[in-house]
């Protein structure tokens, strides 16, 4: 059975993870674009709730492009339509990983799979603290996503998440290296549709253990993320870990609820193997 670790999107975090977690110095001459590949290794629960883990190998692209308006950074897509330092406007996707289809007692056997998901939208974020070449960095975010369940073979929409947060960050440079410790923390909230997706109860797969439930709208929980990235010349490592806590969301009381925190552990090494003869001045990937 394919299942998801919510929001968390693996691609949020192992891309976040293999190209977030590794920027160049800031107003360095850098590539006008760079192409790259690595592995990553990651840890999460069949979704958020589910006391069973997976561990999962594979490798990965990534892809970075500095444009003078547009840009694929660490967080996905940044496009500038304000005349301000400060406001930006980017697009941000992610993808989630299969569970474990048989993993032993787990609250949703006989109940329909849970298909991959693909989230995808927009994010008003304002700088605090603009990146430098060295020290601190932060920003407020405000990302709101469609979630599309599918396989490639059937289509499902899945409701509308959002999360606002604060991203902080504080990097160095000694010599060749580049050094960049960041954390976040924000509040999760999402649509019906996205609650009943995973923790709905329809009374045909009711059970004696297993009530039937109606998902509502509303407090999805927190999160608090701390990522370690370091980059020497082309080589680039993370490492990663992000919590949740939903003991009090509105789906938390579900039958499909085993646990009140959910905890996703990344690893990742990448190397860059292309890149423009075209530099420019940047402040941050």
């Amino acid at each position: 059975m394919l299942r998801k670790f919510g929001f968390l999107q693996f691609g949020a975090a192992v891309i976040t993870g293999l190209c977030v977690a590794f920027p160049a110095t800031a107003a360095e001459r850098v590539p006008r674009w760079e192409l790259g590949a690595g592995v990553a290794s990651i840890s999460f629960p069949d979704y958020r709730g589910a006391r069973h883990t997976n561990v999962r190998t594979l490798p990965l692209p990534y892809a970075i492009y500095r444009g003078d308006t547009v840009q694929i950074k660490r967080d996905g897509f940044s496009l500038e339509l304000f005349d301000s330092p400060r406001l930006e406007i980017t697009l941000s996707a992610a993808a989630s990983l299969p569970g474990d289809d048989e993993a032993e007692n787990s609250p949703r056997v006989g109940m329909p799979e849970l298909l991959p998901t693909f989230e995808a939208g927009p994010s008003l974020d304002y700088w605090l603290i603009r990146p430098q070449a060295a020290g601190w960095q932060a920003r407020l975010r405000w990302p709101v996503r469609a979630v599309m369940a599918t396989d490639l073979r059937q289509f499902e929409s899945a409701g509308v998440l959002t999360q606002p947060q604060l991203d902080v960050s504080h990097r160095w440079t000694p010599g060749p290296w580049s050094i960049r410790l960041g954390g976040g923390f924000g509040v999760l909230w999402a649509s019906e549709d996205y609650h009943d997706y995973f923790y709905e109860v329809d009374p045909q797969f009711v059970t004696p253990q297993r009530p039937a439930y109606d998902a509502g709208a509303g407090y999805s929980g927190l999160r608090a993320g701390l990522q370690l990235g370091v980059q020497n010349g082309p080589w680039r490592l993370g490492l990663g870990l992000l919590a949740d806590q939903f003991g009090d969301a509105s789906f938390a009381d579900s039958p499909l609820v085993e646990t009140d925190t959910s905890l996703v552990a990344f690893f990742g090494l990448a190397y860059r193997f292309r890149q423009s003869r075209e530099f420019v001045l940047r402040e941050e990937d």
